[in-house]
């Protein structure tokens, strides 16, 4: 290896390659057909995407370090080919990478919450005027976060947090596993880990004296007349209970940027007595680089400005616009614009360019397409190291492990605008088709995919599991499924067991109503339940799967851009009431059809999630209002008339 690898460096073989944009396993062969050595790229390394930009004069042994470097790789000589291998010990290193990477973000959002201070009665009283003041401003709505922030720093909640980080380390808490909410228990179950700390009770007895400290001082204030917005910190007011029977915490790193710590306090019988709260935000980590203004502008191709374009989701954007876009096997998203602005940073330079690009690249520009060189380098920084140290400019993810996670499944993308584009809408078929197609989430990654080739109709891809599990069982399994009968977690194959499981805890079915990130549903009529408490010993074995399709016919959408809104008669003798109603606004009739898997075990519903399909009837043209059918007009008018009535007596508008 370190012989083969000088000699490519003393070779004396100069090459000339533009810029290229496209991931590792396509990248490499072409690459080898003008260096005249075959390439490849192992499956550990060829969906990631890397730019290169390589001016004349430069050796290949220089090109195939660039390469290396950027990817964090290894050249192996296998029959004869060169192939590009990310060795164990490289991956355990990018991990780390990672997780250094959170840790010091974590130590820097902590840092600005003061903890040396005492919380006393005069702190609890001057942080329950703020509370109340800012409730009661007419300007709520648009607050001034970073002020919100240091106010939720100096609550004890988030004096709590802070506390709760320090002695579970910054560095164990980003080393915990991503992409998921753990629950920790001072009486786990078997779903639960133990708890971590073992100075619980000493960080619990100084957050119960503040947090009580607080709630005395909120209570003497009294709440304000209107009421603003939830925030986390000095918002909770709720005092802290004596003795509970038991502890949880849990830890929901699913969003990369904003990580939730919440805490709950349970009875004998295992009722929820009390729970918060508290985030952790992550913001720009770095100062973000001075720009400069004399910087070249990078003079972007039609294509690139045309991709920019298509990426806006405030233009509405024709078909034959997007077209080049929908196939993003044939056409690496990344490479638009990318390709450009390395191409113009390298010739700026005068140094061959090679970046190892992340999916979250994609939308670094929001539509902006008078960029420069600097601004370039400055967006780029904020998740991109650069490295200028030797005769070449290396670029490399700050967190390269956790950009790889994202990577989407191009292919089944690509099939799936492909369905929508042929139904003329987002039906459930098509995501049917995708969910096979695709054994993996997307992330983030795929939002933006997506939105190259669609208008904003997509469907919420945190719901993809859900048609995942019906989609990856036999088709006799999911007629009947699709049909409403019920499917027991016998009936399921390895693979839907797992994500039913994942359903459960780790997406968090059970609060599906309530808030993506909550973890208790005030429905429950036992109180607030933590899913790990419903369910302790995981999944029974009786678990049951449902998924009735039902249709409702007799909407009305009112067209906005992409976005219908729907509303049947009441409401939409509201809307024509209010006098927000145009004349010559196109009211159309639409049917709906909503499929909802539930999940159910013996007597206890556990959770659903719920998919609805839009469909406009063309047999059913509304038209403008006042051409609407009579019965139909008659009915809105006459609904109408009722709202005025009830107006007139003083009586509130349902």
């Amino acid at each position: 290896m370190n012989w083969l690898a000088a000699t490519l460096v003393l070779s004396p073989v100069q090459v000339e390659v533009p810029a290229t944009v496209a991931p590792l396993g396509r990248l490499l062969p072409n690459l080898g057909k003008r260096l005249g050595i075959e390439l490849a790229a192992d499956p550990n390394v060829r969906d990631d995407v890397m730019g290169i930009v390589i001016p004349p004069a430069t050796s290949t042994g220089a090109v195939l370090a660039g390469i290396a470097e950027a990817a964090n790789a290894s050249w192996d000589l296998r029959d004869n080919r060169r192939v590009l291998v990310r060795t164990r010990k490289q991956q355990e290193a990018d991990e780390a990478e990672d997780a250094d990477m959170r840790a010091a973000w974590i130590r820097r959002v902590i840092s600005k919450t003061p903890t040396e201070s005492a919380f006393t009665d005069a702190s609890a009283a001057a942080l329950a005027d703020y509370r109340f003041e800012y409730k009661f401003s007419a300007a709520r709505s648009q607050p001034s976060f970073a002020q919100l922030d240091v106010m939720n720093a100096r609550s004890p909640l988030g004096r709590f947090t802070r506390r709760l980080i320090e002695a579970m380390g910054a560095r164990e808490l980003a080393s915990l596993p991503q992409g998921q909410r753990l629950v920790f228990s001072t009486r786990p179950t078997r779903v639960q880990r133990p708890m971590p700390l073992k100075n619980l009770d000493t960080l619990l007895s100084t957050f119960r004296a503040e947090q009580n400290r607080y709630a005395k001082a909120v209570e003497a204030k009294g709440e304000p007349g209107m009421q603003g917005q939830f925030v986390s910190g000095f918002d909770f007011v709720q005092p802290i209970p004596n003795n509970p029977s038991k502890i949880n915490l849990v830890i929901d790193n699913r969003n990369p940027y904003q990580w939730f710590i919440l805490l709950s306090f349970h009875d004998s019988r295992g009722t929820t007595t009390l729970s918060t709260r508290g985030s952790l935000t992550r913001d720009a980590f770095e100062t973000p680089p001075v720009i400069d203004p004399k910087s070249p502008r990078i003079p972007l191709s039609e294509s690139s400005l045309l991709r920019l374009k298509v990426s806006r989701t405030t233009e509405v954007i024709a078909d034959q616009e997007r077209r080049p876009f929908q196939d993003l096997v044939a056409n690496e998203p990344l490479e638009f614009v990318h390709a450009d602005a390395l191409r113009a940073w390298s010739r700026a330079a005068k140094k061959p360019i090679f970046a190892l690009l992340p999916d979250s690249a994609i939308g670094w520009s929001s539509g902006n397409s008078n960029i420069t060189i600097s601004s370039y380098r400055a967006t780029l920084s904020r998740s991109t190291s650069i490295s200028e140290e030797r005769n070449r400019i290396v670029l490399r993810p700050l967190e390269p492990a956790s950009a790889r996670l994202t990577r989407a499944n191009r292919a089944a993308l690509t099939a799936y605008i492909r369905e929508c584009l042929k139904a003329g809408r987002s039906t459930l078929a098509a995501q049917m088709n995708l969910a096979r197609a695709t054994r993996s989430g997307f992330g983030n990654s795929g939002d933006w995919f997506i939105r190259l080739a669609l208008p904003p109709m997509h469907p919420s891809l945190d719901s993809l599991m859900v048609l995942k599990l019906i989609a990856l069982g036999p088709q006799s399994q999911r007629q009947a499924l699709l049909e409403g009968q019920s499917l027991s977690l016998g009936d399921l194959t390895r693979e839907q067991v797992a994500l039913a499981h994942d359903l459960v805890f780790k997406y968090g079915v059970l609060s599906s109503f309530i808030m993506p990130l909550m973890t208790t549903d005030m429905r429950m009529n036992r109180g607030p339940t933590e899913i790990t408490e419903a369910l302790p010993n995981g999944l029974p074995a009786n678990f049951q799967v449902a998924a009735p399709l039902k249709s409702d016919t007799g909407f009305v959408a009112r067209q906005t851009g992409y976005e219908p809104l729907f509303m049947r008669d009441r409401e939409i003798a509201q809307f024509v009431a209010s006098g927000a109603a145009v004349q010559g606004k196109e009211l159309r009739a639409a049917t709906q059809e909503s499929l909802n898997l539930r999940l159910t075990a013996p007597g206890t519903f556990i959770g659903h999630r719920s998919f609805v399909e839009h469909v406009f009837d063309p047999r059913a043209p509304w038209g403008p209002y006042n051409t609407q059918p009579s019965a139909a007009r008659a009915r809105v008018n006459e609904i109408d008339e009722e709202i005025k009535r009830q107006r007139g007596r003083g009586g509130e508008l349902r």
